[in-house]
């Protein structure tokens, strides 16, 4: 049986209303019924909202077991997508050895590939961290490119960790040049991909390329299924501002990016970066911000 209660606190937690979370998937009707009667919509449709809600199909059934098999392995997938960003490694790396890779179609298999990397990175295993994004990156479906990305990103980061500055330079630059082709396709690969854009930003910074980093932090600015999450927007605010504090670009622009950053921070508890806000109006001598209307 389908658990409502459970589907109806986790839109609650993310401060989604009903009609926002139905939007382009199903009417508002069927998401009251699951909240309120525990009656499941289709598979299709119930899948998608589960996206949506950061869910999987084991989080809202009593009985997951019942589902059908052919989304098991989907949300197995989804299941590590969520461990990971917890930075829960150890749960993610057991569901990852019960999925055969060789069953798998290659979009999947870039995409548990790529699982593979991160969970050696956690683990501080360096060496398969590099054979897992190079393999990610070999797989030449089209519709693989976005877990290219990432993966040229994270080899990028792994360089950059052992001062292999040319070898980051040219995976940084591969991944800038393959964005524009990416499209996450649901809230795990958001924040997948949001998370690239601040790592490009900050890279592109510290490289004084602000235009760059403009371009990148535009596109992680834009609202997400109608909202702007907490995560990563503080430091995409703040890597706007100061990109826009190194050009000619408009000084209220730069005010509203920093209100935003601090604002943003602040709800996120982020004190490092809120260290910086403030060593960045100081310097600066700034004493007044604007934001925008």
């Amino acid at each position: 049986m389908i658990l409502g209660s459970k589907f109806k606190q986790q839109r609650l937690n993310l401060k989604i209303n009903q009609s926002e979370l139905c939007a382009g998937i199903c009417t508002q009707a069927v998401i009251s019924k699951i909240e309120n009667q525990n009656i499941s919509p289709s598979t299709d449709v119930l899948i998608k909202l589960c996206l949506r809600l950061h869910l999987t199909l084991n989080d809202v059934f009593s009985d997951f077991s019942s589902l059908p098999s052919s989304n098991l392995i989907l949300d197995k997938i989804q299941k590590i997508d969520g461990l990971l960003q917890e930075k829960n490694d150890s749960d993610a790396i057991e569901i990852l050895q019960s999925i055969d890779e060789a069953k798998l179609q290659n979009l999947d298999k870039a995409h548990i590939l790529f699982q593979h990397g991160l969970c050696s990175l956690m683990e501080h295993d360096y060496e398969d961290a590099l054979f897992q994004f190079n393999r990610t990156i070999q797989l030449q479906d089209h519709k693989s490119s976005f877990w290219k990305f990432l993966a040229f990103v994270n080899l990028a980061n792994l360089y950059l960790s052992t001062n292999s500055q040319e070898k980051a330079a040219y995976y940084m630059e591969s991944a800038t040049k393959l964005q524009p082709s990416v499209d996450p396709s649901d809230n795990y690969e958001y924040f997948y991909f949001i998370a690239a854009l601040v790592d490009l930003s900050n890279y592109y910074t510290n490289t004084n390329s602000p235009q760059k980093v403009l371009n990148l932090t535009n596109i992680g600015l834009k609202s997400h299924n109608g909202f702007l999450p907490t995560k990563y927007s503080d430091e995409l605010f703040y890597l706007s501002a100061l990109a826009k504090l190194r050009t000619t670009h408009n000084k209220n622009e730069m005010s509203h990016d920093l209100t935003m950053a601090i604002a943003f921070a602040d709800f996120n508890q982020n004190e490092e970066l809120l260290n910086k806000l403030n060593q960045l109006l100081k310097d600066n001598n700034i004493q007044e911000l604007k934001i925008k209307p």
